[in-house]
């Protein structure tokens, strides 16, 4: 008879926690604690501005760390207690600015999304394809009159981030949507029951880390850049970098050592042990790189000074990859043609519609004369040189080493085709750079 006792009233504690523990000294907290951050405004995320949320990975980490503002606030115990639709819509904030919506079941379910954005395993899933989740999200029209066509609303949605971005992404949106209904002007039964402990995310059964589609991702990483990471790459620039070409003035020094055939060599040989101490010729892949290869974090390292510095570093980085490292017998067979027919157009690197009209006429020419797999490298490579210049130019705002925008940009360079016969690669290369890098020669 004890042990029945002892379990009836265990499972009377367990089930009072979301509603009978919940009292007026918790509920004056959580009041409290929000209105110290900006959940207690008008504006709540998720529900007023999704999907466009995701576009800026910036702003969404600005929001994740006010959520640990809140969470350091409002205890375990207390959201235990009161994080449910009966106790949640009961408090009140106290800023003259907050919507009366804000007082309601709503509070809950943007603190559950932010929770699973924040804190879940999304990490790897938004920084490959925030970009694609936002636009091909929008482009099912939200209903918020009542329950069933909200969730008819957040279904669309799910399904084509699914079709398009992924089954990764469509994971993830079927799991910030899932609470999304519940924003609905009309309360519901399906909304009523949701609480911290009763989550209906934590029920969904899929992947955010299953394969993802190419061709959609900006990556500004969400923390994933450590400073032990940017200290590294610090020391492998010092080390391996500027130990060949001085940080200072750097481009310009590059642009001098690359007319050089010894130096050239030398610069790929640099970008080489660059590698190496980044931790590419030990590991399958490259997390560092990865990671920290964007204008994001470069623009935290102490060797770059703007945004376009960033962009300069990163494009110089991957060109060098391409021609070092991915397709020197390209360059080895077609260097002399590629030159000498770019020669042909006038090159004007200052703004992007200049460099546009000499990148078409050299990609053209180069196509025309030299073939096709010479046409091909010169269009990615170019497209990466425009990176450097001033004005941002088509892509390079999220230029990255995870970006596959200029690898789908053509695909002959991979295919054999009618070719000039040529010389060495390292003329090619110090040609190729030395001309497309001239007019910042300043």
């Amino acid at each position: 008879m004890e042990l029945l006792l002892l379990i009836l009233g265990y499972v009377y504690v367990q089930s009072g926690i979301a509603s009978d523990l919940c009292n007026v000294t918790y509920t004056d907290q959580i009041s409290d604690c929000y209105n110290q951050t900006f959940f207690a405004l008008n504006e709540l995320p998720f529900r007023d501005n999704f999907p466009s949320i995701f576009l800026d990975l910036e702003s969404l980490m600005e929001l994740c760390k006010e959520k640990n503002k809140l969470d350091k606030c409002i205890t375990s115990e207390i959201r235990n207690a009161c994080f449910n639709s009966a106790h949640i819509s009961q408090i009140s904030f106290s800023k003259s600015e907050n919507s009366s919506k804000n007082g309601t079941v709503h509070t809950l379910m943007n603190y559950l999304q932010l929770e699973y954005v924040c804190r879940g395993n999304t990490k790897q899933v938004l920084n490959q394809q925030h970009n694609c989740i936002a636009h091909q999200g929008g482009k099912c029209q939200f209903d918020y009159n009542n329950y069933a066509t909200a969730n008819g609303s957040g279904i669309c949605a799910t399904n084509v981030i699914t079709n398009l971005c992924g089954s990764g992404a469509g994971c993830f949106a079927q799991k910030v949507l899932t609470l999304q209904s519940c924003y609905a002007e009309t309360e519901s039964k399906e909304c009523s029951d949701i609480s911290y402990q009763n989550n209906p995310i934590k029920s969904i059964q899929c992947d955010e880390n299953a394969a993802y589609s190419d061709g959609n991702s900006l990556v500004l990483t969400l923390d994933l850049c450590t400073d032990e990471d940017k200290a590294k790459i610090e020391q492998c620039y010092k080390d391996h970098v500027f130990s060949v070409i001085p940080k200072n003035g750097f481009r310009n020094r590059f642009l001098s050592a690359i007319a050089n055939e010894t130096n050239l060599t030398t610069i790929c040989e640099s970008k080489k042990r660059l590698d190496e101490c980044l931790g590419l010729r030990r590991n399958s892949e490259l997390p560092i790189i990865q990671k920290c290869f964007n204008v994001e974090d470069f623009k935290n390292l102490t060797f770059v000074d703007s945004d376009l510095d960033a962009r300069t570093f990163i494009a110089i980085y991957l060109q060098t990859d391409y021609g070092c490292e991915k397709f020197p017998n390209l360059l080895i067979e077609q260097h002399t043609c590629m030159f000498y027919q770019g020669n042909q157009c006038k090159m004007d690197l200052y703004n992007c519609s200049t460099f546009n009209a000499f990148e078409t006429c050299a990609v053209e020419r180069v196509t025309r004369l030299c073939g096709k797999r010479a046409g091909c490298f010169v269009r990615k490579f170019t497209a990466l040189q425009s990176c450097s210049i001033p004005e941002i130019c088509g892509g390079c705002h999220s230029l990255n080493v995870n970006n596959k925008t200029f690898d789908a940009l053509c695909h002959d360079d991979i295919n054999s085709g009618n070719q000039y016969s040529a010389n060495i690669f390292i003329v090619v290369f110090t040609i190729i750079l030395s001309y497309m890098f001239y007019s910042f020669n300043v």
